[in-house]
């Protein structure tokens, strides 16, 4: 049972925590924008790799064809 003193004694723990948080709320913003811009990084790279690989093993094969 909270003792109607107990809430003046929760107001500095409920202030910290409210501002720790506020406090950490960019940091998580900026860490998680970085992850997504490094997953899409990754992703572009591997699709421009698959393309060029799709590119130049098509124009092999077409060329091979096209010779014999």
């Amino acid at each position: 049972m909270i003792l109607s003193g107990g809430t003046a004694s929760l107001e500095p723990i409920i202030t910290s925590l409210s501002s720790t948080l506020t406090e950490f709320i960019p940091y998580v913003v900026y860490v998680g924008l970085g992850v997504l811009g490094a997953v899409i990084w990754f992703v572009a790279i591997k699709w421009l790799m698959n393309w060029t690989r799709a590119k130049v093993l098509g124009t092999f094969s077409s060329w091979k064809r096209r010779r014999y």
